[in-house]
């Protein structure tokens, strides 16, 4: 006997009746259903938070049109805005992040704890642009693009970006000219962009994150409970167990993924599964009762 998804899903919210049916699934079948149950965690996860990325991408929006204009323009001079700033000038940003605009010549203004509060940055300039990321507390991801189309990436910690960047910024002539075609880009339409792709990048990260999650947990416990013959005495095999476990952390992924969506304290997605997945294993591996059950194809 099979159960389909959302049968299996509904089984293990109301009890623990369903889980024998559950341990004589498949590995297939049965990574099957934890990839729709990621997928499902994710999107209440993303869908939630969607509401408030995308106000924070507005808000950006705004400061930026206000600042650089309407449009961009690709061209021989560079990424030129529709009005530049008169003097080097910062903007916030979503998600921890800023953007440095600068003509080059007075450099880039670093705020102060700048290197300890940000993700990652973006300097813009006729000379060149940079972009920088976080890899580590000590360690910063530098990709630098030249007006020859030249991409450097070099990794640094971040006491050694001001000094780098200086010395690019004294290496390219001011009015270098750029291997670009003529373009006109409206900032709207820069930003419609960054928020798709913000919206499929948190979608994937969210499911990557819950399937490894259930994974690296069920598989840890499992060979755990083999070694010290725990399955054994449960009657269960050891593939059977690690089946009812995945079973056993829907729960868990349900209602972490609600608790991460409303952002309550103390009740992080992690927190949640790992506790949900605990409790309710050892009681669905005791309603199993002792019946071996065998891989359906």
């Amino acid at each position: 006997m099979k159960a389909s998804f959302f049968q299996s899903l509904w089984g293990v919210c109301c009890g623990t009746r369903i889980f024998p049916v559950l341990a004589g699934h498949s590995t297939l079948r049965t990574l099957w259903h934890l990839a729709l149950m990621s997928l499902l965690a994710a999107l209440i996860v993303t869908v939630a938070g969607a509401g408030r990325w995308r106000s924070a991408v507005g808000r950006c929006e705004k400061d930026f049109t206000s600042a650089f204009g309407a449009s961009i323009e690709l061209s021989p001079q560079g990424i030129v805005p529709e009005k530049a700033p008169a003097v080097p000038f910062s903007l916030g940003l979503p998600s921890f992040g800023t953007l440095f605009y600068t003509d080059g010549a007075t450099g880039v203004k670093w705020p102060g704890g700048f290197f300890s509060e940000s993700w990652y940055f973006l300097v813009w300039s006729d000379r060149l642009i940079a972009a920088g990321s976080r890899s580590s507390a000590a360690e910063w991801q530098l990709q630098i693009v030249d007006p020859d189309q030249q991409v450097r990436t070099v990794k640094l910690p971040p006491a050694a970006i001001p000094g780098l960047l200086a010395a690019e910024f004294a290496r390219i002539p001011a009015g270098s000219r750029w291997q670009l075609p003529r373009a006109r880009i409206e900032t709207r339409s820069i930003f419609a962009v960054i928020d798709r792709v913000f919206i499929v990048a948190a979608l994937l990260g969210e499911f990557f994150g819950c399937l490894v999650m259930a994974l690296l947990c069920t598989g840890c416990f499992a060979l755990f409970s083999r070694f010290t013959g725990a399955a054994a005495l449960r009657g269960l095999s050891g593939g059977a167990y690690w089946r009812v476990g995945i079973y056993a952390g829907f729960p868990g992924m349900l209602i972490g993924s609600v608790c991460e969506a409303l952002e309550l304290p103390l009740l992080s997605y992690r927190v949640v599964y790992a506790v949900a997945l605990v409790v309710y294993w050892l009681p669905a591996a005791l309603a199993c009762g002792g019946g071996e059950t065998g891989d359906e194809a």
